[in-house]
């Protein structure tokens, strides 16, 4: 076998060992399925051994080159070559590249090799300029991070001492240039791909990702990659404080999540008996982790040790009381049920997990623009926590673009989606809070009478639960309050035809407000409903069809489906209904529960009585009136004051 230095090398040999190993005994390669069974792994992670997707972890290859018959040389030598290719793999990958390494030692290498760093101070002002790669950090910011809250008289200049120092560092490793001063602070001009943080909660989000997709091998892939990144505890031989430390513990908490995936996945694989010991020495070091109790307690039932994982929730439940005077969650209660009931499901098929609803109506056919309106819920993605509220009048499609865009997102939320409608737009007819209480509680697994419905228990199902919550036509902010999530780990939507202001009393608000469609947009939905060579045929009846409609989606898909469900219709037939008649009566259409007129109509029945006066002048507009006729305003208001906006379609 010849040496080579890759992850692919190392894999290559192992299939040469297997082949080696099937000429020996003369009968056939030893399968991925009986290797599980001699050595207790999954056959997924054994795959990714041989085909080079994972480095194994040195005891498991050593098992694995000597279950294959290497000779005690071959043994030694190929031992040799995997701790190579695992140093690779932390070390930068040639010389001209640029490396910032926090987890651990905080280390920068460059082209001419390793930055020397003296004293904690330096480290840690290097590592919290590494954590913001590519933004600049104030001074007042660093000048806490390396001295708290209340730094001495010196701190300014030495602060500049230190930046000077490091800077001196950086350039004779080979990274002149690089620490840059901007405005009133300092950046380290990288990429987030020079930090190996950014590689490690990339690694970690894909772990999630495939976990939520049930690519259980795959994402014990990304996971063990990920972890494979730290070298010791974050900013090791630094001295953050203030806010720096609070990072440093934030990573800590990062990578005891990325754990407990890891060991979730790896239960999923069926490494039952292997976890056991590995969750027990996490748990002696933060025995409060109910997620990792839980699958201690699968490990253990799956191993037929029913009792110990009884002890182990008894053990948890002791430690919370004692600590914190709080019990276990629900999900971790109904699992100890479980177990105590024998069920097959604790034992065999994996966790009695809470639900995992699914509750999202199907996409809308046909979404066509609202770029702007998407790209802006894109940035909550980047800033977990607020709450986006989806606002325009009826019939502008508000609810259209919150499913089209949560399902865009899903990924980012593998324990399911929740849909309410609130039915909002009428007070006689909203959902009264306790009700929708009810009925999101029951949809999370929770049993909840009337008098049980209360936010907390909503909270604590929610607790630690990356869930989406979408909740359609809101009528105020007392509705939806109630029903905000605890964390930031799940995203809460919100459709309303009112802006809802005082939400954002309480509440961090991403407010989205919808308008009516612009012609081009408009017309592309007409378009992609009936085909281009349908409207290509009469493109001046279609401009005159997109302008009765006003940009309402509502109008317009209505429009569409009445010519689509008669193909040889012309559409200036239409067009003349809606010009001739009554144009509400003719945008609906049989079979639909809602229309244009409907719309209107719940609109109308909110308003007082002047609006209502006002709004029946509007509906006697021409819908092209020259000059215009504007409606006689109601009694007693100023006619300096009469709008120039009022809507002149329908």
């Amino acid at each position: 076998m010849a040496d080579g230095g890759t992850l692919q090398d190392l894999a290559r040999m192992l299939r040469q060992l297997k082949r080696r190993d099937a000429r020996r005994r003369g009968g056939t390669e030893v399968t991925y399925r009986a290797l599980a069974a001699r050595t207790g792994w999954s056959t997924g992670i054994i795959a990714h051994y041989f085909t080079g997707k994972t480095l194994p972890p040195t005891d498991r290859f050593d098992t694995l080159v000597r279950l294959l018959g290497a000779s005690p040389a071959e043994q030694g030598r190929l031992a040799t070559l995997r701790d190579r290719v695992d140093e690779d793999r932390r070390q930068p990958a040639a010389p001209g590249t640029q490396t910032v390494r926090l987890l651990g030692p905080v280390e920068v290498t460059g082209p001419r090799g390793r930055a020397t760093l003296i004293g904690g101070r330096q480290r840690t002002l290097l590592g919290l300029l590494g954590l913001r790669a590519g933004n600049p950090v104030s001074h007042a910011r660093l000048t806490e991070a390396l001295w708290g809250e209340q730094p001495p008289r010196t701190a300014t200049g030495s602060l500049y001492s230190h930046i000077a120092r490091v800077r001196q560092a950086l350039e004779d490793c080979g990274l002149p240039g690089i620490l840059v001063t901007r405005d009133s602070g300092y950046l380290l001009d990288l990429r987030p791909g020079d930090v190996d943080v950014a590689r490690f909660h990339d690694d970690a989000a894909r772990g999630r990702q495939a976990l939520a997709r049930g690519a259980a091998a795959e994402a014990a892939g990304y996971l063990l990659d990920g972890l494979g990144l730290w070298r010791g505890e974050a900013f090791e031989d630094a001295e953050p404080a203030g806010w720096a430390a609070a990072e440093v513990r934030g990573l800590a908490e990062a990578r005891m999540r990325c754990l407990d995936d890891l060991w979730d996945a790896r239960l999923r694989l069926g490494e039952h008996v292997a976890a056991v010991d590995e969750i027990e020495r996490l748990l002696a070091a933060d025995p409060g982790r109910e997620r990792l109790v839980g699958l201690l307690m699968l490990a253990l039932c799956r191993s037929g040790r029913h009792a110990d994982a009884v002890r182990a929730y008894q053990r948890l439940r002791s430690h919370l009381a004692e600590q914190l005077d709080v019990a276990p969650g629900p999900e971790l209660q109904r699992l100890h049920q479980a177990v105590l009931r024998r069920d097959a499901a604790a034992g065999f098929d994996g966790p009695p997990s809470a639900p995992r609803p699914a509750q999202l109506p199907p996409a809308a056919g046909h979404f066509t623009g609202r770029g702007p309106e998407e790209a802006a819920l894109d940035t909550l993605l980047a800033r977990p926590g607020p709450i986006a509220v989806i606002s325009g009048p009826g019939g502008m499609g508000k609810t259209a673009l919150a499913v089209h865009w949560a399902r865009r997102v899903l990924d980012r939320y593998p324990d399911g989606q929740l849909f309410l409608d609130l039915r909002g737009h009428d007070p006689a007819t909203a959902m009264p809070a306790q009700e929708a209480l009810g009925q999101l509680l029951r949809a999370l697994g929770v049993t909840a009478d009337a008098a049980a419905c209360d936010p907390g228990r909503y909270r604590s199902a929610l607790h630690e639960r990356r869930m989406l919550i979408l909740l359609d036509d809101a009528g105020s902010a007392e509705q939806v309050a109630p029903l905000v999530p605890p964390d930031a780990g799940s995203l809460l939507i919100v459709t309303s035809r009112h802006q809802l202001p005082a939400l954002a009393v309480d509440h961090e608000v991403a407010a989205v407000s919808l308008d009516a469609l612009p012609r081009a947009e408009a017309s592309l939905l007409l378009r992609r409903v009936l085909g281009h060579d349908r409207v290509d045929r009469e493109p001046e009846q279609a401009a005159l069809l997109v302008d009765l409609c006003g940009g309402l989606p509502l109008a317009l898909r209505i429009a569409a489906a009445k010519l689509a469900a008669r193909p040889l219709r012309s559409l200036a037939e239409l067009v003349g209904e809606l010009t001739g008649g009554n144009r509400l009566d003719a945008l609906s259409v049989a079979g639909h529960p809602g229309g244009v007129r409907a719309v209107f109509a719940a609109t109308y029945q909110t308003l007082s009585p002047p609006p209502r006066r006002c709004s029946g002048g509007w509906a006697t507009i021409p819908a092209r009136p020259s000059p215009p006729t504007w409606p006689r305003p109601w009694p007693g208001s100023p006619p300096h004051r009469r709008s120039t906006n009022s809507p002149r379609h329908i």
